[in-house]
């Protein structure tokens, strides 16, 4: 077959239950004319969901056969492969760009070749993707001494590996030690050494287990991230985020998820300065599975003012949520809202807060169970104009307990406003009690009947008029 397809530059097989080996160089050693086959073109491997699968290739190639221009290679679901290349392989990868390994049962990543030197030295010039996932049996990168550098890594994302040791522990970090000195007590080698990737290093995604190691190494090793991704946090480590943090000084992106802590600030750092200006670089912030967390932070002047420069907000899947800010929280920057599936959340945001959201133009709001309304009055009988000035897109869906856009009789003017829709929002009669403004709407979808040409001059009226269509439809269709 290789002989066949020299050419071939892209191979994807994937729901191949029988499939167990991909390459067999077994066959092509023992032909005669071996010699003439010496190169493939070959630049990308995707397999997927192969359940038999136990080997790519299944013998070194030996230099008789070279896959010197693969760019990318993707192994996903493929739970009896053991090791992906052999050393002879994996040491002549010049053209590989992207790596990701998910699903498998690989205990290590490049296999041992008979006869290959003692302390390989494994280069990846150009990858700058590295992504494992759910490798449960994972040890190892090789199975004995060796180096590994990845000097144009950028995007580097390790999780559910719980065997294998990412970075060097505390006393192997601090120096560049010998081979000898990375070896642990099983004689494993942790995957990466911190100065071989990090110089390049713009995203990084790691469980709390492995990102602990990265306060154990100087802060310049990470200037250029500007993404994080930190996974399995329980409550005992919510303050490690603040410890992390100051070590990323041009991180732009934070994305947590799958913690078990109640607050993402946790109340025991109210009053300290230091922890809210920790937060000032970030611009986007998202919150996922995160079911005990009921609040981003407690009531606190200096808290509140923490998340200024918030261009995005996305929180999903966070059912323990009481409300996503408290009642001064401000947004001054915050451009795209989006809150799914936080059934404890009964009121978005307060009035004052409201007042904060400038700069939105989309909102979005999903599958909350308890909402009543999105913005609430703060009590003090303060009826206020408030000004959505540049949003333009807002779509409530699935909102079961949700009565209207806010209760009191605030004025709101949405001068940019184009589209509004409401699906599944049974107990909304109106949009709001105060004056309302929307000069430029021209799309009410509520409940996928959608009303357009619409001049934005009374959208209380148009919801009233659409909600006592659905109701009709509803019980016409009952009765017939």
């Amino acid at each position: 077959m290789l002989r066949r397809f020299h050419n071939l530059e892209r191979l994807t097989i994937f729901a191949c239950d029988s499939v167990e080996e991909i390459f067999d160089l077994q066959a092509l050693i023992n032909v005669e004319q071996r010699l003439a086959v010496t190169a493939t073109q070959l630049r990308d491997v995707h397999l997927l969901n192969l359940p038999h699968l136990k080997h790519v290739w299944n013998r070194d190639p030996q230099g008789i056969l070279s896959f010197h221009n693969l760019c990318t290679v993707r192994v996903l679901g493929c739970p009896g492969l053991r090791s992906l290349f052999p050393a002879s392989v994996a040491l002549k990868l010049p053209q590989l760009e992207v790596l990701l390994i998910a699903g498998c049962g690989v205990e290590e990543i490049v296999a041992k070749d008979e006869g290959l030197e003692e302390g390989p030295e494994f280069l990846f010039p150009k990858v700058t993707d590295l992504h494992l996932e759910k490798l449960p049996e994972l040890k190892r990168f090789y199975p004995g001494i060796h180096t590994s550098e990845w000097p144009r890594l950028k995007k580097l994302g390790v999780y559910d590996c719980e065997k294998i040791e990412i970075f060097p522990s505390e006393k192997k970090c601090s120096h560049e030690p010998s081979r000898e000195d990375h070896m642990d007590i099983e004689g494993q080698q942790p995957l990466l050494s911190f100065r071989k990737i990090f110089p390049n290093l713009e995203h990084l995604l790691l469980e709390s287990k492995d990102a602990s190691a990265l306060l154990k190494c100087p802060q310049d090793f990470y200037y250029k991230l500007k993404a994080l991704d930190l996974l399995c946090f329980g409550d005992a480590h919510a303050t490690f985020l603040f410890d992390l943090l100051p070590r990323f000084p041009n991180m732009e992106r934070l994305n947590v998820e799958r913690g078990t802590f109640k607050e993402l600030l946790p109340s025991r750092l109210v009053g300290m300065e230091e922890h809210a200006t920790v937060l000032s670089p970030i611009r986007h912030l998202f919150l996922h599975s995160l079911p005990c967390l009921e609040h981003l932070w407690k009531s606190n002047s200096q808290l509140d003012q923490a998340l200024q420069t918030l261009e995005t907000l996305r929180v999903r899947n966070c059912g323990s949520l009481i409300y996503l800010a408290p009642s001064r929280a401000s947004f001054q920057n915050l451009t795209d809202l989006v809150v799914w599936r936080c059934e404890r959340l009964v009121k978005l945001v307060t009035s004052t807060t409201a007042k904060s959201l400038a700069q939105l133009t989309t909102m979005t709001i999903l599958d909350c169970r308890m909402v009543t309304e999105i913005v609430a009055n703060e009590g003090e009988g303060i009826k206020d104009e408030i000004v959505f000035s540049k949003l333009e897109t807002l779509e409530l869906d699935d909102l079961p307990s949700l009565t209207s856009f806010c209760s009191e009789k605030h004025s709101f003017d949405f001068p940019s406003l184009v589209k509004v829709t409401v699906r599944q929002c049974p107990e909304m009669k109106f949009f709001s009690n105060g004056a309302l403004s929307t000069p430029k709407l021209r799309r009410v979808n509520f409940n996928d009947v959608e009303k357009k040409g619409f001049r934005g001059r009374n959208l209380n009226t148009t919801i009233q008029q659409l909600s006592t269509q659905t109701k009709a439809q509803i019980a016409e269709s009952s009765s017939s």
